[in-house]
């Protein structure tokens, strides 16, 4: 072979190696490292809520209601309960009652749809740090203002401020608060395409008397799980879980006050309402 022809060929050789060193360079993988705000929001867990649960006593001193157009509706429940009824889902605010949950550690979210209890408004709801303090509790605006200040129940704090200012017979003068009378549930929808509820977790309920038949009461939300007992028309039970939907029907798990019979029972089929609720404001009602 001549030496020419050998130098071309050491040529072509040379190139055909380089060009593969650089398709392997461009094929090698990279490695990203995690940005170090990923690596703090994965490793930063929320706190606990605050326990707020129990009976409260508003203090209408400190309270202050915020004077704002879109706090109305909720500062004429409060002002006009004098107080709350905090639960593992509802405050209670007499005979209206609103969900609410936890953003975090130090903040709720009250839903502005008063749920079974009459009227609705949808589309907004209120938030509100929280703070406790003793026996004192505290729902504060964004700017910090107390939009309302509560007592726990039974405890000092509770006890409102004397006006000393006040004198005894302008005290004598002022008529005491009238109860207000019970109201009834608002029906709604809890299983997509079924029937209405007049229900709610936490309420109280009873067997329809008419017609007088006893309604079943089983150990799961199904026709198909085992009988635990019978409920009796006009037996008052406490609404302790659910709704749960299955077969068609609307499931509800209660507690007889009569028996303590606990398990899941069928409100109705659609066409009739085998339990029925009691009113707002009274924790029983049926026959004892």
């Amino acid at each position: 072979m001549k030496k020419g022809s050998l130098l071309i060929l050491a040529i072509v050789f040379l190139l055909a190696a380089c060009k593969g060193t650089g398709e392997a360079l461009t094929e090698a993988p990279m490695i990203t490292e995690p940005a170090e705000a990923t690596i703090e929001a994965l490793s930063t867990a929320p706190a606990a809520p605050q326990d707020i649960l129990g009976r409260w006593v508003l203090d209408t001193v400190q309270s202050t209601g915020a004077g704002s157009a879109m706090l109305d509706p909720l500062e004429a429940e409060v002002y006009e309960a004098a107080g709350m009824e905090i639960m593992k889902e509802y405050l209670i605010f007499r005979n209206f009652g609103h969900t609410y949950s936890w953003i975090d550690d130090q903040r709720i979210r009250v839903d502005g749809v008063v749920v079974g209890f009459g009227s609705v408004t949808e589309g907004f709801f209120y938030i509100f740090a929280v703070q406790t303090e003793g026996d004192t509790l505290r729902f504060l605006l964004a700017d910090g203002t107390p939009f309302a200040v509560f007592g726990r129940e039974g405890s000092a704090a509770a006890v409102p401020a004397i006006d000393v200012a006040v004198s005894a017979e302008t005290t004598a003068t002022i008529p005491p608060a009238l109860p207000m009378k019970p109201v009834a549930p608002t029906p709604w929808t809890p299983c997509e395409g079924g029937y209405e509820t007049h229900l709610f977790k936490g309420g109280y309920a009873f067997v329809n008397p008419f017609p007088p038949e006893p309604n079943l009461v089983r150990s799961a939300p199904d026709n198909a799980s085992p009988q635990m007992g019978l409920i009796q028309p006009n037996e008052p039970v406490e609404v302790v879980d659910g709704p749960q939907c299955s077969g068609g029907w609307v499931w509800w798990q209660i507690t007889s006050k009569k028996t303590g019979l606990s398990g899941w029972t069928a409100e109705g089929d659609g066409v009739s309402d085998w339990v029925l609720p009691c009113p707002i404001g009274g924790s029983e009602c049926g026959t004892p």
